[in-house]
């Protein structure tokens, strides 16, 4: 049996890489576009560099010409196409809204424009990374958001992120192209990038295991709650509504804890492992208000049931 194909926007990611993994672990054939850059940000893909059933391609989801290349290459009648490409850090995006909307938004809908095309003659499926961003601060009466919670995006990134997801919806039932997307509650693992809060503090007690007597950890609002899944866990849960009818399903892990917890269990991990004992934690992070954003999303919490019904 031929291998099934897959192409991956934003490959060098971290979703994009560890779903890379996932695919080739199941056989797939798997092509990875990424923007052509000097220095190639390709450390979370060198192991999978030389494997036989990875090609990297260099693509811009924002240049149309480039999709319609990737897509004229492959011969398959089965054909999965993950999404993971955007301007993803939230606070980054309220300094640079137009490149925001440009990757998230008007990407995606290239990558639509692309299919539809191509869809005459090939299955395409098509996955789209959303985000629980789009709900802003509205939460339903029992503390959840779930697929029928109102969205108000509150972020450049929430509104390019939920203009997407609404392109992604009306391209399925215009069109009858096999599209969904996902509404990812906060993703984490060790390829975090280390501009994102949690691998920030993770990197921070890491080092303070072999130094405790670094200068203070820089932190904003450590009383945010967020809904947190090891991004393993929610690229499967991607794939797996890729072999399922096509809909749109909340991946999140319905635990909630603040920054603050996420912080106090870093250090509760260490501070019997060192050899010099540490300062109480509160002497070890200071507040700054250069890292609050201009408009804060206080709590998400997802309630994923409607996954697990259909999905398990």
């Amino acid at each position: 049996m031929e291998n099934k194909i897959a192409i991956i926007f934003g490959v060098t990611g971290q979703a994009g890489s560890l779903l890379l993994d996932l695919l080739l672990s199941k056989g797939y054939f798997v092509y990875g576009a990424a923007r052509r850059v000097s220095n190639p940000n390709l450390q979370r893909l060198q192991h999978n560099l030389p494997n036989k059933n990875f090609k990297l391609l260099s693509a811009d989801i924002t240049d149309t010409s480039s999709l319609v290349n990737i897509f004229a290459k492959i011969d398959s009648d089965e054909v999965e196409i993950y999404n993971c490409a955007a301007m993803s850090h939230v606070a980054i995006s309220f300094e640079q809204p137009g490149l925001t909307w440009d990757v998230t938004a008007k990407g995606h809908l290239n990558l639509l424009e692309t299919v539809r095309h191509f869809a005459k003659y090939k299955s395409l499926k098509v996955f789209f990374c959303g985000s629980s961003e789009m709900f802003g601060s509205n939460v339903d009466g029992d503390d959840f958001q779930r697929e029928t919670t109102t969205f108000t995006p509150n972020s450049p990134y929430a509104t390019a992120k939920l203009a997407a997801f609404n392109l992604n919806k009306i391209y399925r039932e215009a069109y009858g192209i096999n599209t969904r997307a996902g509404i990812i509650f906060n993703m984490e693992s060790s390829r975090r990038g280390e501009n994102f809060v949690t691998r920030k503090i993770t990197k921070y007690f890491g080092q303070l295991y072999n130094n405790p007597f670094l200068p203070k950890l820089s932190l904003g609002n450590i009383t945010a709650s967020r809904d947190w899944t090891h991004c393993s866990d929610s690229v499967k849960a991607m794939w797996m509504t890729m072999q399922a009818p096509p809909k749109d399903y909340v991946i999140a892990s319905g635990e909630v804890h603040t920054v603050y917890d996420f912080m106090k269990k870093c250090y509760e991990f260490i501070k019997d492992k060192v050899e010099i004992p540490l300062k109480p934690l509160e002497e070890l992070y200071e507040i700054d208000p250069l890292f609050y954003r201009p408009l804060e999303v206080q709590y998400l919490a997802g309630d994923a049931s409607l996954i697990k019904k259909d999905l398990g």
